[in-house]
C-alpha cells in the first residue's frame, strides 16, 4: 500500500516538474515572439517568468534565454529614450548579456562553437557601453557622482569580456574621477597611480591626483605631480598648466612659476598654453608689455584654444582692475579723475570681453570665467548679458 502511494507521489512530482519545465520553455517562446512584434511589456513579463520560475537547468543555462533577455531590456531602454534616471534597463540588459557571454564561453570551450551568438552578445555589450557613456555625461554634469562611479564599475566589468570594444583604462579614469569628486581618495589614488605607471596616454591622471594631494594639504606633492604631467604630455597639458598656475600664485610663488614656464617655453616654443600662462604670470607682476607680447604670440599660434582665450581675457581684466585700484583718490578733481579712470579701465574690460566669452563657449562649466564676465558686464552696464550669465552660473553651482 505504502509503495503504491510513494509511486503515485513520484509520478505526480514528475508530471508537475515536466509541466513546469514546459511552461518555462513556453514563456521563452512567448517572450521571443513578443520581442519580434515589439510587444515589450509582454516580452519583459514572459522572459522574467522563464528565468525566475521553477528552475529548468537546461532553460536557465541556455545562452539564448539570457541573450533574449539582454535584447529585450536594451530595446525597452531604446523605447524610453535617454532616461535621466538610474539606468535600470541598461543594468539588467548588461547583466543578461554577461551571463550569456559566460555560458557561451563554456560551450565554446566544449567545442560547441556558436560564433553568431558570440557576435550578437558582443554587439549588445558594445551598445550598452555606448549608452552608459551618454548617461555618464548627464550624471557628471548634474553632480550624480555616485551613479557615475557605479556605471564605471560596470564598464570595467564588461571590459573583461573577450572582443568587447571597451577602453578599460578610460573606465578606470572615470571611476577614479568620480571617487575623487566624492572625496573617496583611498579608492581614487590606487587607480590614478596605476594609470600613471601604465603611461595611459594623457595627462588627466596627473591632474586628478594633484587635486587630491592639494586638497589633502600636500601642495608640494601636487606641484611635483603637475610638473611631471606637463613634461610627460606637453601637448595635452592645458588643464595641468592652469591648475599649476593657480596653486603657485595662491602660494605666493608667481616668480618661481615664471622661471619654470620660461624654461618650458624654451623647449616647447610653439606651445600656446605654456606661452599664454607665462604671459598672464607676467601680468601678475605688473609687466603688461611683456604679458601682452606673449599672449598675442599664443593667440597667433592657437586662437581657438580655451587656455589662450582664458589668459588673454584675464590679462586685460587684470589690467582693468589694477587701473581702478590705483585711482588717485586724493586728487582735488576727484570726480573728473574717477571718470577718466573708469573710461580707461572699461577700455581694458572691453578688450577682455571677447576672449572670456570665447573661453566660456569652450568650457561652459567654468564658474571662474562666469564670475569674471559678471564683473565686466556690471562695469560696462550690460545688464541683459549680466542677467543671462548670472542664470548660467546659478544653474552651474546649483
Amino acid at each position: 500500500m505504502k509503495k503504491n502511494i510513494t509511486k503515485k507521489l513520484v509520478i505526480v512530482f514528475l508530471l508537475l516538474s515536466v509541466s513546469s519545465i514546459y511552461a518555462q520553455k513556453s514563456e521563452v517562446r512567448t517572450a521571443s515572439s513578443a520581442y519580434d512584434n515589439n510587444q515589450l511589456d509582454i516580452a519583459e513579463t514572459a522572459i522574467n517568468k522563464a528565468i525566475d520560475g521553477v528552475k529548468d537547468e537546461k532553460t536557465i543555462n541556455e545562452v539564448n534565454t539570457w541573450l533574449l533577455r539582454g535584447n529585450i531590456y536594451l530595446k525597452i531602454y531604446n523605447a524610453k529614450g535617454f532616461s535621466k534616471e538610474p539606468v535600470k534597463e541598461l543594468n539588467v540588459s548588461a547583466e543578461s548579456y554577461m551571463k550569456a557571454s559566460e555560458l557561451a564561453e563554456k560551450k565554446m570551450a566544449g567545442k560547441n562553437k556558436d560564433h553568431k551568438k558570440r557576435t550578437e552578445i558582443t554587439a549588445g555589450l558594445n551598445k550598452i557601453v555606448e549608452y552608459y557613456l551618454k548617461e555618464v555625461v548627464y550624471f557628471n554634469k548634474n553632480g550624480y557622482f555616485k551613479k557615475e562611479k557605479d556605471i564605471a564599475d560596470k564598464i570595467i566589468k564588461i571590459a573583461g569580456i573577450k572582443k568587447v570594444n571597451v577602453d578599460i583604462n578610460k573606465a578606470k579614469l572615470m571611476k577614479a574621477t568620480a571617487c575623487r569628486k566624492l572625496r573617496e581618495y583611498k579608492k581614487a589614488k590606487p587607480l590614478l597611480n596605476e594609470l600613471i605607471k601604465a603611461k595611459y596616454g594623457e595627462a588627466k591622471p596627473y591632474y586628478e591626483l594633484a587635486i587630491i594631494e592639494n586638497e589633502s594639504k600636500k601642495e608640494t606633492e601636487a606641484i611635483k605631480l603637475l610638473k611631471n604631467g606637463i613634461e610627460t604630455y606637453p601637448e595635452k597639458c592645458d588643464e595641468l598648466i592652469i591648475y599649476l598656475s593657480d596653486i603657485m600664485k595662491i602660494a605666493g610663488k608667481n616668480k618661481e612659476l615664471i622661471k619654470y614656464l620660461e624654461t618650458l617655453s624654451n623647449k616647447e616654443q610653439n606651445n600656446a598654453g605654456i606661452i599664454s600662462a607665462l604671459g598672464y604670470a607676467y601680468s601678475i607682476e605688473g609687466n603688461f608689455p611683456k604679458a601682452k607680447t606673449l599672449c598675442n604670440k599664443a593667440q597667433q599660434t592657437s586662437p581657438d584654444a580655451y587656455i589662450t582665450n582664458l589668459y588673454s581675457g584675464l590679462l586685460f581684466y587684470q589690467k582693468g582692475i589694477e587701473i581702478i585700484q590705483k585711482t588717485d583718490k586724493k586728487n582735488k578733481n576727484i570726480k573728473e579723475s574717477l571718470n577718466k579712470t573708469v573710461a580707461v579701465a572699461n577700455a581694458e574690460f572691453k578688450r577682455a570681453l571677447p576672449f572670456l566669452i570665447n573661453a566660456n563657449k569652450k568650457n561652459v562649466n567654468d564658474s571662474f570665467v562666469l564670475k569674471k564676465l559678471l564683473v565686466i558686464y556690471r562695469k560696462l552696464h550690460k545688464w541683459n548679458e549680466y542677467i543671462e550669465t548670472k542664470k548660467q552660473l546659478d544653474v552651474l553651482i546649483g
